[in-house]
């Protein structure tokens, strides 16, 4: 019987090893492999997934038009310009209005303003449109998408833009090749005005490092100023030279334009860009002429 049950104990022995051979089966691995995966689902249930959204904040309770650059600049230096907020998956409404009006991470400004909208911008327009669905972070992931940016609207009063932030110039400097002094680089073309020694470099410098003459910026053109008053600069009316039954020597009448070999200014028979804006400006202006298709005819 003992002899027996020794002859069992090996057959079941034998078998087991054979078995573990063919199907690579170890007893000790898959015990550590179901408590590897133990610990993988107590770590993700102890770290939520979260995720991240770009919002603004507009200061104007009626905006319905996504800001301009120079707007978004102005909320910037509002503080209320555009930050990433850290949300959990399974943030519900109230904790989604406590990270939007955080005082470190959101907009503290909301707190007080009487009630906020959420909006977002649909497709290449720049209206924006109410988010009529849950605030919960799970409804607006799936409605939205995780790439959305959300634009938050004050309901009852305008946020001050006040600018609350200083705009950081950079701290890079360079060194002026006249005097040899460092200066901030934004400081240096200032600097090379009153630089008597930067004259001597440049004078020194070879041809070689002169641009061409296509690149040479040419002076600036004299303007006219359409708001002054140019009756005191405009052609004298001796230079118009008119006939005896009030008509110009071109046909028109006394409304009309004069013709350019009326008008002092002409040179090679093309009148002078000044004298023809004082001209136009002083025509519209005894006709009472503002529209500017009407300017333009």
């Amino acid at each position: 019987m003992t002899a027996l049950n020794f002859t069992s104990g090996a057959s079941v022995n034998r078998i087991r090893r054979e078995r573990g051979f063919l199907f690579n089966f170890n007893p000790s691995r898959q015990g550590s492999r179901r408590r590897g995966s133990n610990n993988l689902t107590s770590r993700y249930k102890r770290e939520k997934r979260s995720c991240s959204v770009q919002c603004i904040c507009l200061a104007d309770r009626f905006a319905n038009k996504v800001p301009t650059p120079s707007e978004k600049q102005a909320l910037y230096q509002a503080g209320l310009g555009g930050k990433k907020i850290e949300f959990c998956l399974d943030d519900n409404e109230q904790e989604v209005v406590r990270k939007l009006t955080d005082d470190e991470c959101g907009f503290p400004q909301l707190k007080n303003c009487g009630g906020f909208e959420l909006l977002q911008c649909t497709g290449n327009r720049r209206t924006l449109d109410v988010i009529s669905c849950k605030w919960s972070i799970k409804e607006l992931k799936a409605r939205f998408g995780s790439q959305v940016k959300f634009y938050l609207r004050p309901i009852q009063k305008n946020l001050s833009v006040k600018p609350v932030k200083d705009v950081e110039t950079p701290d890079l400097k360079e060194v002026c090749h006249g005097c040899k002094g460092e200066f901030p680089v934004l400081e240096l073309r200032q600097h090379l005005d009153i630089c008597t020694a930067i004259d001597d470099v440049i004078n020194s410098s070879s041809s070689e490092d002169d641009l061409p003459a296509v690149f040479e910026v040419s002076p600036q053109e004299e303007t006219v100023d359409l708001t002054t008053d140019v009756t005191t600069e405009s052609p004298p009316v001796s230079t118009i030279h008119g006939t005896s039954d009030g008509t110009l020597p071109n046909g028109n009448d006394e409304n009309s334009l004069p013709g350019e070999h009326d008008v002092e200014g002409v040179e090679d028979g093309k009148l002078h860009v000044k004298h023809a804006v004082q001209l136009t400006i002083k025509y519209c202006k005894d006709n009472a002429i503002s529209n500017p298709v009407e300017i333009l005819r």
